[in-house]
């Protein structure tokens, strides 16, 4: 395989990261497989986060590696068609590098991204954000256990449509069979109308990584871009099952941008990594929504935050 992704060979993804080099930096990639699963089309950011990263690292020295990521989705890519990721060079320097991406399919231009390397360099100072005081993983509910919870607090109308999430099913969605997560904070996550409240998700790459710095910085832009859409309109209904509150309930969440910068402190994606996520902002038709992620020994290695647009399903009256 080519590229800097190396997966053990059961990783469902693995096919993903088969770049052939069509021109001097135009990498093309025969599938983009979606995370969705069930005969969706569509394709997960991370996805297109990643292999944008991917193809970027091959056109700077080894020992550059991405500390600024950020991108624009413009369009809905198809994960039944080719993707070709065009990098431009637009700065090579002795401690930095920029790279600009632009993904493409059927001549049209779906996704953009503008990368910054950072090449070594000796400390200057150190400060961080500290880890909240959150239960260990062990301690913390799995989804199945947090969805048996929701099918309980659920009216018996609204359990239905529930009843078959199984998120240890070989055929659910593939953005679940790579990544293990567990709430922190499940009972307050699925029921809360707190606005401003924070959540925490422990989470970790369920397949073996190899062990090579640029590998685990890609996975973790790959989970990055997971739950960010929840916790936007979370805040606005009494449940992630789009339970109508307020008068808002959403049709309809898309990623307008994400952005993550790495801190340069060690981390294993095998290994599991605090998210905090919440929304500072909704307003206009579109939300913010912003994460900090911690290893387990506290060291904060990453930031982030999303736009993300929404929109309202007209409904009259509740059904509650």
């Amino acid at each position: 395989m080519n590229g800097h992704w190396d997966f053990v060979e059961n990783d469902p993804i693995l096919e993903n990261f088969d770049f052939e080099e069509i021109e001097k930096d135009i990498f093309k990639n025969c599938t983009l497989k979606s995370p969705g699963g069930h005969g969706n089309r569509h394709t997960y950011g991370g996805l297109l986060c990643a292999q944008s990263l991917a193809a970027a690292d091959k056109t700077v020295p080894s020992e550059f590696n991405c500390h600024s990521f950020n991108c624009n989705f413009i369009l809905a890519a198809d994960s039944n068609l080719p993707v070709t990721y065009h990098v431009k060079r637009l700065f090579d320097g002795r401690s930095f590098a920029t790279r600009f991406v632009e993904c493409v399919q059927e001549d049209k231009i779906k996704f953009a991204a503008i990368i910054s390397y950072h090449g070594p360099e000796a400390q200057a100072i150190e400060h961080q954000s500290d880890m909240p005081s959150v239960p260990k993983p062990g301690d913390c509910e799995d989804f199945d256990t947090a969805w048996a919870f929701l099918q309980a607090w659920l009216p018996v109308h609204r359990r239905t449509h529930y009843d078959d999430m199984d998120f240890n099913d070989p055929d659910r969605p593939r953005v679940f069979q790579t990544m293990e997560m567990r709430c922190a904070d499940s009972r307050e996550f699925f029921t809360t109308r707190n606005r401003t409240a924070k959540h925490y998700f422990w989470v970790r790459y369920r397949f073996p990584l190899v062990d090579d710095w640029k590998t685990h910085i890609l996975t973790l832009l790959y989970i990055s871009d997971n739950n960010n859409n929840l916790m936007v309109f979370n805040a606005h209904t009494r449940s992630i099952t789009n339970i109508l509150s307020d008068g808002f309930r959403p049709s309809m969440t898309y990623s307008l941008n994400h952005t993550i910068y790495f801190h340069g402190r060690p981390f294993n994606a095998n290994e599991w990594m605090l998210i905090e996520l919440e929304s500072t902002n909704a307003a206009h038709g579109r939300g913010l929504a912003r994460g900090r992620i911690w290893n387990e020994q506290g060291e904060l290695i990453a930031s982030c935050s999303q736009e993300v647009v929404v929109r309202n399903k007209e409904s009259k009256t509740s059904k509650l």
